[in-house]
């Protein structure tokens, strides 16, 4: 049984959450996906050819500088100039440049049994409620992802 670990600094696109979460059932991985202000964790177990698989998809096959699409579009032409105008006070606001946006491996190896039943997503705003949900055997890898430092940034 084999499991990771990736750190992703913003998870924030629609279509990207429905990959991480739909392709880790198809996979049949177990795991949760922890979403943070700061980061999100995406922790899954499962059998090699799934974790190979979903570690693809994560790493290579995600644009994850890619902008989420606004809402209604390919709608009426009333309609796109609203959701235009909704797009310039998001970009405005406190929506993140997806251009530093990026996915990285922060661990991955043998695990004697699964710790987790299903795939699931959960929202946490501090650390105490993350490590719950990460369960004891797993707290340590929120501490890991908390201390991250990204390849090619300094210390």
């Amino acid at each position: 049984m084999c499991a990771d670990g990736v750190r992703i600094k913003y998870l924030t696109n629609g279509r990207h959450k429905f990959k991480v979460r739909e392709t880790a059932k198809k996979d049949h991985l177990s795991g949760v996906c922890i979403f943070n202000p700061n980061f999100a964790l995406v922790l899954v177990e499962g059998v090699d050819k799934g974790i190979k698989h979903y570690k693809q998809l994560l790493l290579n096959r995600i644009d994850w500088t890619e902008q989420a699409r606004p809402l209604g579009e390919g709608d009426g032409d009333d309609e796109d100039e609203d959701a235009d105008a909704g797009d310039k006070t998001e970009e405005n606001g406190d929506s993140p440049d997806m251009a530093e946006n990026r996915c990285e491996l922060i661990w991955e190896g043998e695990v004697q049994e699964r710790t987790f039943k299903q795939f699931r997503a959960r929202h946490s705003e501090s650390d105490t409620s993350a490590k719950q949900w990460l369960t004891p055997k797993w707290e340590g890898m929120w501490d890991l992802a908390k201390r991250w430092v990204w390849n090619g940034e300094d210390l």
